[in-house]
């Protein structure tokens, strides 16, 4: 009986000594969840708005059924989901602990920004408010700023209609309390897998369909899904511009050919090089039945250079009035702008004509001051023998047919062959 009472004493010694160490364990665990910790927990149940969270060690914590998730959508929550956040309170006198799954605020926040920033995760914010900078957008508990640079791929012209977009961001910078964030990322990185899936398609020669992205004096570029092509000026079209807005505007919707395809490395981009013009029709392979010399035009100035005025006798096909034939003899026009602004009428006589690298010879009838005799034909075209010729010379007014009949033609084409021969020499 002694040994029995011996062993039962010795038994409940060391349950005792278990239970106190279980008690020891569970109070340490306890002490070691301090405000600002980033803690992994399963739903166990519901109270009021709030989720109860079972963080392990007897340790619960709640969390606002209210809330958004990083993402921006309404916090769903079922019994035996999995739940990460960030403590924003130890809980005392028997109350639960509290987390939230949002940014949090102040130094905690920032805090958990960089953790999301090292991890490449992506957050979602609310767009309060703009200045010339950028945008100021609320994320979570804390103010971040975005600026202009990181907005899009191109900075956007108003501001105004991104005010209350809840829009997706990555962190790009905490500069102490400043928290700089980039929607332009995120952005980057959709098109540079669309670019993957473009340029697999793509092949030169291939017409494909765009978005002008930007307008430059050099040219546009071209944005064909994920990347940008450049459209050169000089491939735009066959007509005489000034710039490349005179044809196009930013988001225009074109159709380009693709001419040549660099393929990228790790140091650049692919560059890819398209044209509008090479879908044209080239006026000049029709010319010849109806461009010919002694012909009378009605055509439109449409460039001034020191040596001459180009002008235009239909779209696509021009010729130069050499300065030498502006204002009489070999006397210089002052102010060529003035006398002959661009987009003003002025006929003309075509004189020699260089097929191979497609120039015109012109002079002009008469000058703004002058009596003009009036050209027959319709706009943009003589009275010179080929296609439409009869129906221009019964269209064509007294003074043009007196003009032809004395001659005027034919002693003005001369005159151009021997000024463009003496100067040739």
């Amino acid at each position: 009986m002694a040994d029995f009472g011996m062993g039962g004493m010795v038994g409940s010694v060391e349950q005792e000594s278990f239970e106190r160490l279980l008690e020891e364990s569970l109070a340490h665990a306890r002490v070691n969840i301090e405000k600002g910790d980033r803690v992994q927990g399963r739903v166990i149940g519901f109270s009021g708005n709030d989720a109860v969270i079972d963080l392990g060690a007897k340790r619960e914590a709640l969390l606002s059924l209210s809330e958004l998730t990083l993402e921006g959508e309404p916090l769903e929550l079922d019994v035996g989901d999995e739940v990460e956040g960030t403590i924003t309170s130890e809980g005392d006198d028997g109350e639960p602990a509290r987390l939230t799954t949002q940014v949090p605020k102040g130094r905690l926040g920032r805090l958990f920004l960089a953790d999301v920033r090292e991890a490449g995760r992506t957050i979602t914010g609310v767009v309060r408010g703009y200045n010339r900078g950028g945008l100021e957008v609320q994320v979570g508990g804390l103010r971040a700023f975005c600026p202009m640079s990181q907005i899009d791929v191109r900075p956007p012209e108003d501001l105004s209609k991104f005010v209350g977009e809840r829009l997706q961001f990555k962190v790009h910078d905490l500069r102490g309390r400043q928290v700089v964030i980039s929607h332009r990322t995120l952005i980057d990185e959709q098109r540079s897998e669309k670019a993957i899936e473009t340029l697999e398609r793509l092949t030169e020669g291939a017409v494909v369909t765009g978005t002008v992205a930007t307008l430059h004096d050099f040219g546009a570029f071209i944005d064909l899904g994920g990347l940008d092509a450049l459209l050169p000026t000089s491939e735009l079209t066959r007509r005489r511009i000034s710039k490349p807005s005179d044809l196009l505007k930013p988001d225009q919707e074109v159709e380009v050919q693709v001419l040549r395809i660099e393929p990228g490395d790790a140091r650049r981009r692919a560059r890819i090089t398209v044209s509008l013009k090479a879908l044209e029709t080239d006026p000049w392979e029709e010319a010849s039945e109806w461009l010919m010399e002694g012909a009378a035009f009605r055509g439109k100035v449409v460039g001034i250079q020191p040596f001459g005025v180009f002008v235009e006798l239909v779209p696509g096909v021009d010729g130069l009035i050499h300065v030498s034939d502006l204002g009489g003899g070999e006397q210089r026009v002052d102010d060529l702008e003035k006398r002959l602004p661009l987009g003003s009428e002025l006929d003309v006589l075509v004189g020699p004509v260089d097929w191979e690298n497609r120039r015109v010879s012109l002079i002009p009838i008469s000058l703004p001051g002058e009596a003009q005799p009036q050209v027959s034909g319709r706009e943009g075209m003589g009275s010179g023998s080929g296609r439409d010729g009869n129906a221009q010379e019964s269209s064509g007014s007294a003074s043009a047919a007196k003009a032809k009949d004395s001659g005027l033609k034919a002693t003005l084409a001369e005159s151009l062959r021997e000024k463009a021969a003496s100067r040739e020499e």
